[in-house]
């Protein structure tokens, strides 16, 4: 490189730079911490005037594992707020534990505002040493404070303009069902339409019971399709014996659907079902399209399924089923978000799914579709979740469960009894 003052010689190797044959050493003084990028997990609309938690995927390093547990500090992104008139609340978070996050998203405005999946929100960095709490406990005031102002909204007649300038409900104005809708509570968000399905043509003291219910088992529903839950009780095993590893290369993608292939690829990375692999097997990515138009991601793993020794566990035969729910008259359908994703595989068998695409190869942490035995996992899983209550109060194929009953009381107690086992 030359200049005014003559050629100098980097030296890289040295950390030095040689300038008019004058030796200049030089010093690294310092060196930024790797920044992980928060986005949104899903669509979301914020209404006017409302604070909502909305799940986030935080980008995951290697290092991030239950045995290694990182705190991270969540501070909005000046892109995000320069584009929606929002406001995020910074919060400490663990990405070692779940797949997804929360922040607090505020709307102070008039207009509901909508943001779409993998917006990003945000910037996430470690934090140095351990948080000074303000105080030494909870003020009991404020303790349970969602849930408290939610009820309190709800049984309120005054308009929320009127009450803009009241902080303690500015801090909390979701969006909840009409009072004379739901007379005991206010269900979460994500429970509302579910409610109004279940409760058309009952009674108030039916209407109650329903509300109870749900309110018992919020956890147990998902709040959105990347809300996933993650099974101990099983996993799946990839038994192939002897065989040789078998690869194949990454099959085209048309061009119209380029994008959906990244975006699917990033979209299970951040929910922490697939990671970077090194694995000698290989298996092309496969994009499905439904009649909906969304883009399914499939791997086509028949050359190592025809590796794989079968598990011979059966599935629930149709006519059992039928002969189980004879003079039934109440039926309720629970359907797993997408169950094979919530079955662990089995350590030694994650290199074995490996699928290859453009972008690199992957191998899923928990059980892919596709992968033969993948069937008699899952109902092997569920069966034995429902041990008991399977044949006498609630059918199971697969992640598809039926609870029936004779009456409405005889249901809100069957009811029960599965949804504490999910």
């Amino acid at each position: 490189m030359k200049g005014d003052k003559g050629p100098a010689n980097i030296m890289l190797t040295e950390n030095k730079i040689k300038l008019n044959n004058v030796v200049i050493t030089c010093f690294k003084v310092g060196q930024s911490d790797p920044i992980r990028k928060v986005t949104l997990a899903d669509n979301y609309v914020i209404p006017a005037r409302s604070e909502v938690i909305v799940e986030v995927f935080i980008d995951r390093f290697d290092t991030d594992t239950k045995d290694n547990p990182t705190e991270l500090l969540i501070e909005p992104h000046t892109q995000f707020t320069d584009r929606y008139p929002l406001r995020m609340a910074s919060c400490l978070v663990d990405p070692s534990q779940t797949v997804t996050n929360k922040v607090r998203l505020l709307n102070p405005f008039n207009n509901e505002i909508e943001i779409v999946q993998n917006t990003v929100l945000g910037t996430a960095k470690e934090i140095e040493g351990s948080p000074i709490p303000l105080f030494n406990e909870e003020d009991s005031e404020e303790n349970a404070n969602f849930n408290s102002l939610r009820i309190k909204f709800a049984n309120s007649k005054t308009s929320l303009g009127d009450r803009a300038t009241n902080t303690d409900v500015v801090c909390c104005l979701s969006k909840s069902m009409p009072s004379d809708e739901c007379s005991s509570g206010v269900l979460p968000p994500h429970l509302e339409k579910l409610y109004k399905e279940a409760a058309n043509g009952r009674t108030n003291e039916e209407q109650n019971a329903i509300v109870s219910l749900f309110n018992t088992f919020s956890s147990a529903f998902s709040k959105s399709g990347t809300d996933l839950g993650l099974s101990h009780l099983t996993e799946h095993v990839i038994d192939t014996g002897n065989a040789k590893p078998v690869r194949q290369p990454p099959r085209k993608v048309p061009l119209a659907f380029i994008n959906d292939e990244k975006n699917v690829v990033t979209q299970m990375l951040h929910q922490g079902i697939i990671q970077r692999s090194n694995s000698p097997w290989a298996s092309p990515l496969q994009l499905v399209i439904k009649k909906s138009g969304k883009v399914r991601p499939c791997v086509d793993y028949r050359r190592v399924n025809v590796l794989t020794i079968p598990d011979a566990y059966p599935l629930a035969r149709i006519q059992d089923c039928l002969d189980a729910v004879f003079g039934a008259k109440l039926f309720s359908t629970f359907d797993l978000i997408s169950g094979y994703h919530q079955i662990h595989v089995r350590t030694q068998d994650i290199p074995k799914n490996a699928f290859v695409t453009k972008y690199g190869l992957y191998e899923f942490k928990t059980m892919p579709f596709g992968v033969c035995n993948g069937p008699a996992t899952c109902q092997r899983l569920m069966e034995l979740i429902l041990q008991g209550p399977q044949w006498q109060i609630c059918l199971v194929y697969l992640d598809d469960i039926i609870v029936f009953s004779q009456d409405f009381n005889e249901h809100v107690s069957r009811l029960n009894s599965v949804l504490k086992r999910l």
